[in-house]
């Protein structure tokens, strides 16, 4: 196959180790939001959603944003932890496509989250990375 720039091949396993850390680095700020910022938004929508105790999902959910944004930035255990981001951002976007009100962000940016998620559960954690295979 005709390719303009052959020599840049070499380099594909980079777009991996872009796409997961800029992903980790948007869960960290997510994390950082549920316990800092946005907790009275948080509250409200797990109050609305009927989940009770509400600090207990937002902490839940805060943890695994944060847990997930360190791992995917470290590049450990990459596969496994893009798709439980992936289930959250999936049930994200469920939620603001249901009540858009009780989440401040766009949607397409829940969405951009969870196609780079996906792409990372089939791509792996490209270069610079814990669990690169040699």
């Amino acid at each position: 196959m005709l390719n303009t720039f052959p020599y840049l091949l070499s380099y594909s396993s980079f777009a991996p180790f872009l796409l997961r850390l800029t992903v980790g680095i948007y869960m960290l700020i997510f994390a950082y939001e549920n316990l800092e910022d946005k907790w009275v938004e948080r509250f409200q929508l797990f109050k609305v959603a009927s989940l009770k105790p509400e600090w207990f999902f937002i902490l839940l959910v805060a943890t695994i944003e944060l847990t997930g944004g360190v791992l995917l930035v470290a590049g450990a255990i990459c596969q496994i932890t893009s798709i439980s981001l992936a289930v959250l951002m999936l049930v994200t976007i469920f939620i603001k496509y249901k009540k858009p009100e009780l989440l401040s962000r766009n949607i397409n940016t829940y969405i951009l989250i969870f196609i780079i998620l996906i792409s990372l559960i089939f791509t792996g954690a490209g270069n610079v990375a814990g669990d690169y295979p040699f």
